[in-house]
């Protein structure tokens, strides 16, 4: 997660709540979703991670399913939000937040790995690049136990049409003393997302008149004017495609893939006789090897390669064939439901 991503966020956190919709209809939609997808109870140590839990849009519905929930989000105020709402549904004890980096959220989870990854709404987007996506993805793959469950939604940024067209201004949502909208930029990786939050804020007569320079536009009220709030962060283009390839080396059967109205959305379940770190085929290595010891690169240059050390201390290094691509191939898997090609940007 970027560290401007981060800033806007902690600026507009008093807000966001409200930006983001009624709570309650959220709620609703994604009990909903989850039971419709068959997560509707804990099947083993019942324990999944949130990633952006934000204000418990995830959170709460799974608490409520009666699963632990490890909720991580890197804006307090947003988490001090979920720990209110936890409390209102006396599910405060099947929580437990964390503040921190996405990135770093295997610190907070058991040895024993977790039942289930979610990293829903458009989180995924939100981090740095494509290779923190990779890294992420590749952390997921290493928490979850056997049969373990990863849940994937985002924005499809990648092929939107947006981009040629003056779709690029979106109202978000209004009422009576706030209006919120966005303006997307779009560039060859990212898009850089401005976000405009006008406020209706009554006029201290008090004050000198210089002192409310960031008072916007009349109103009705002559005591009241807009306050403008404004802060921009960008967000990775991510091709479905590519999330898809990824997952699928990374030892994972999609279970569930779905492109409606420029949200994706996969479900993919983690393969039991792939829980060697990887898949050893990915790496090149058979499977009867099982005296291999994987570490990760630190550094994000290197991402792509992981290294192998064995019990003689021999290293090698194995490139996992992860490159991130912006080519307008189609994937082999003929499953892959794709009615056209992807456009090289």
């Amino acid at each position: 997660m970027s560290a401007q991503t981060q800033s806007h966020y902690d600026y507009l956190a008093d807000y966001y709540d409200w930006m983001t919709g009624d709570f309650e209809t959220n709620f609703e939609e994604t009990l909903k979703f989850f039971r419709n997808n068959n997560i509707h109870k804990p099947r083993n140590n019942g324990t999944v991670v949130d990633l952006g839990a934000g204000s418990g849009a995830q959170t709460i519905p799974l608490a409520i399913l009666g699963y632990n929930v490890i909720a991580v989000d890197f804006c307090q105020k947003l988490l001090n939000i979920l720990d209110e709402r936890a409390k209102e549904r006396n599910v405060q004890d099947k929580i437990h937040t964390i503040c921190g980096d996405l990135l770093k959220f295997t610190e907070g989870t058991p040895e024993n790995g977790v039942e289930m990854v979610v990293c829903m709404g458009d989180t995924l987007t939100q981090l740095g690049n494509m290779e923190e996506v990779k890294r992420l993805l590749i952390k997921i793959s290493n928490a979850l136990q056997p049969n373990g469950t990863i849940v994937l939604t985002f924005n499809n940024l990648a092929d939107s049409e947006a981009e040629n067209t003056l779709n690029k201004f979106i109202p978000m949502r209004n009422d009576d003393n706030t209006i919120f909208t966005c303006y997307m930029e779009f560039e060859k990786t990212h898009v850089k997302v401005h976000e405009l939050l006008y406020i209706k804020q009554k006029i201290d007569p008090n004050q000198k008149e210089e002192s409310q320079s960031s008072l916007y536009g009349p109103t009705p009220d002559k005591h009241q004017k807009w306050k403008l709030y404004q802060g921009w962060y960008k967000k990775v283009r991510l091709h479905y495609e590519d999330i898809w390839e990824l997952l699928r080396k990374m030892g994972f059967q999609i279970k569930k893939f779905e492109n409606r109205n420029g949200h994706i959305t996969f479900i993919a379940q983690k393969e039991p006789e792939k829980d060697v770190m990887f898949d050893n085929l990915l790496l090149g290595l058979s499977n009867d090897n099982n005296n291999l010891e994987i570490e990760e690169e630190r550094s994000i240059n290197d991402l792509n390669t992981l290294i192998v050390e064995n019990k003689d201390n021999n290293k090698k290094k194995i490139n996992l064939d992860l490159e991130y691509s912006s080519s307008g191939r189609k994937l082999d898997d003929d499953s892959l439901p794709l009615s056209k090609k992807r456009k090289d940007h």
